[in-house]
């Protein structure tokens, strides 16, 4: 049951991450800095959307089951 409140609040970050990633894009009116933030934003909330549900061992960053050495 404790998995459920943490799945809600990770769909609802990575939504909000999402689209106000888009929304600093589509608002940016040529303004270089409004722009960046936009691309931060939306790499941020793809990044953490890729990397949800993989422990670390099975991505291939600690070979010993997600120890280190």
């Amino acid at each position: 049951m404790p998995a459920l409140p943490e799945s809600i609040f990770d769909i609802c970050y990575l939504i909000f991450a999402v689209i106000s990633g888009i929304l600093l894009l589509k608002r940016s009116e040529g303004r270089k800095e409004i722009r960046f933030y936009g691309l931060m934003t939306m790499l941020l909330g793809c990044g953490d959307a890729f990397g949800k549900g993989l422990p670390q061992g099975e991505m291939g960053l600690f070979p010993q089951g997600g120890k280190l050495l």
